[in-house]
């Protein structure tokens, strides 16, 4: 009967020790879960950063590439008058035939 009661109390230490160690595996990766979701958020807002960066350099270009289309428009617009008139009356011509198709 002792050794029954031995082997019941080392199966029961063991069994607390395997809980102890699964706690200690729990903590751990844990750990290493929010380590690795926060590195991925900072990388992610990293890249976020850089892309709004990237956008914004994207629109400026646009912007003066606009700008620099309108100063030619204006000027081939007085440089020829009577040509945009043409350009203009043509457009507005083929927008009343697409209007009229509908």
């Amino acid at each position: 009967m002792a050794n029954a009661s031995n082997a019941t109390d080392d199966l029961l230490k063991q069994i607390g020790d395997i809980r102890a160690e699964i706690a200690k595996l729990n903590k751990i990766v844990g750990d290493i879960g929010n380590s690795s979701a926060a590195t991925l958020k900072s990388q992610a807002k990293d890249k976020i950063d850089r892309l709004s960066e990237l956008t914004e350099e994207e629109l400026r270009a646009l912007r003066e590439r606009a700008d620099v289309a309108g100063q030619k428009l204006t000027e081939t617009v007085r440089e020829q008058p009577l040509a945009a008139v043409g350009v203009a009356a043509g457009i507005g011509f083929l927008i009343a035939l697409l209007m009229r198709s509908k």
